[in-house]
Parts: C-alpha cells; sequence; structure tokens
C-alpha cells in the first residue's frame, strides 16, 4: 500500500495498460489490502496486483507492506473483520 506524500505516479491496470491514471499528492493506492489484511487468516495468501505503479518524477511516498498489516491486526491497531477470525 503506498500513500503518495509528494510528487505524482502513473497506474496502469493490468486489463488496459493503456489507460494511465495520475495519482498526486495526498492520494494512497492498495486500498484493497486494507480489507484483505483485517479478513486474512495466515497472511500468506497475499492478492495479486491489479495496478502497475511507476514514477516518471521524484516521488516521497509512505509504504506499508504486508508485513506491516499484519503488525496492525495484530496489535489491534487495526481490527479484524469477523468474517477473518478463527
Amino acid at each position: 500500500m503506498i500513500y503518495i506524500v509528494s510528487g505524482y505516479v502513473h497506474v496502469y491496470p493490468r486489463e488496459a495498460p493503456s489507460q494511465i491514471e495520475i495519482l498526486e499528492k495526498g492520494i494512497f493506492v492498495g486500498e484493497q489490502l486494507l480489507d484483505w489484511a483485517t479478513t486474512t487468516k495466515t497472511f500468506t495468501d497475499q492478492p495479486d496486483s491489479e495496478k502497475t505503479v511507476r514514477c516518471p518524477t521524484k516521488v516521497e511516498a509512505f509504504v506499508l507492506s504486508v508485513g506491516d498489516l499484519k503488525t496492525l491486526v495484530s496489535e489491534d491497531i487495526l481490527p479484524k473483520n469477523s468474517a477473518g477470525e478463527a
């Protein structure tokens, strides 16, 4: 998951790579990972990315990895949905 602090990125959907979306400061990519992180039971079933992100200029961003999301869920900072509870 990426949060853009400065600059901009080009996002290309896998199924239509000629359709470029430009995302700028204050926007994040990969929000579907929040839903996945709160419902997964094992964190080994990572979803495939549906987009390619490229930086045509200098970009400053924050990134949350799968490990970061796992920590947030395990420490109850990001609560699990009932669908993901064992």
